[in-house]
């Protein structure tokens, strides 16, 4: 019971960051699985407070937590790429519900 609690408040904490669907519409299916970066769209910006905001909740050691392997600063190539419109392959690892609810539980980022 107290799993589900986590996830579920974890799951509510990334609907706020989130923000309000538009005109009415609906939020997103939320899984344990889902990708705050590819599956919500969320910025970096936006993460950064939303981990910040976990980690504060649950006590979460994040020494061995780097925004940057997720959200990694453009490259020169990256640049280019997108100056002519070609997509680069993603080489960024997801950063998942499952992952801050898992690291929520043992009270130290475990990725």
């Amino acid at each position: 019971m107290v799993e589900n609690s986590i996830e579920a408040e974890v799951i509510a904490l990334v609907l706020k960051y989130y923000g309000a669907p538009l005109f009415g519409g609906s939020y997103p299916t939320i899984t344990l699985d889902t990708d705050l970066d590819t599956d919500l769209g969320l910025e970096a910006e936006d993460t950064e407070e939303l981990l910040a905001e976990l980690f504060t909740k649950y006590a979460i050691d994040d020494d061995a937590f780097d925004l940057e392997t997720y959200y990694p600063a453009p490259s020169w190539r990256d640049m280019i790429n997108y100056t002519l419109k070609r997509k680069a392959p993603s080489i960024v690892p997801d950063l998942t519900i499952r992952m801050l609810v898992e690291s929520a539980k043992a009270g130290r980022w475990l990725y």
